[in-house]
């Protein structure tokens, strides 16, 4: 009779290793091996996509979270109250529309470090387009003559003669259907009023 039991344990057992074995062999034969979308280009060790729709995937997502804007960097108005350079536009190839504001920045603010929250004072606001900017258009501003200055701009109140270092936020926001915050960028640019000497 104890023969017999220990005949049952290790039929018992050995079926329990031949159902262990099976699933281990059908577990493993489903999985996909790792696909490598990663390699090194050997002429210079630079990473390169290997698979072309990774590539556009890639595309697509940058598409979605980039802003993409033109700005004057060092924009110039002849005395405050008159119009200024600013150059913004938000160019065709966009799919976002635009909020842009300037503000003043004080002058040991360090753009490595930069930090909206700390930096970026609400009084300090010169320039604002007030209305978002669609895809293919640009700021615009009339002259004292009535005539259509395309690229400036008025700023929004009256600053001192000189250099002035300033930053210029852009909000994005969806362009096609409801209109939904997407993100922001910066820039930042040197605001001359008058002459900088």
């Amino acid at each position: 009779m104890n023969n017999k039991k220990r005949k049952k344990i290790l039929f018992a057992i050995l079926i329990a290793a031949v159902i262990i074995l099976i699933l281990l062999l059908h577990c493993c034969g489903l999985q996909e091996p790792v696909k490598e979308i990663l390699g090194v280009q050997k002429s210079n060790g630079d990473l390169i996509l290997k698979d072309s729709k990774t590539v556009e995937e890639m595309e697509q997502m940058m598409m979605k979270m980039s802003i993409p804007v033109n700005i004057n960097a060092s924009p110039h108005c002849a005395a405050s109250g008159q119009p200024v350079n600013l150059c913004i536009e938000n160019p065709s190839g966009s799919d976002k529309n635009l909020l842009v504001e300037v503000y003043l920045l004080d002058e040991d603010v360090n753009m490595d470090s930069f930090d909206e929250a700390q930096d970026v004072k609400s009084d300090n606001l010169v320039y604002s387009t007030e209305t978002l900017l669609p895809p293919a258009s640009h700021i615009e501003c009339l002259d004292e003559d009535g005539e259509v200055l395309d690229g400036y701009g008025y700023l929004t109140k009256d600053i001192g003669s000189g250099a002035h270092k300033a930053v210029a936020v852009f909000k994005g926001y969806s362009s096609g259907g409801e209109l939904q915050y997407v993100g922001k960028g910066y820039a930042f640019i040197t605001l001359t009023v008058g002459d900088a000497d």
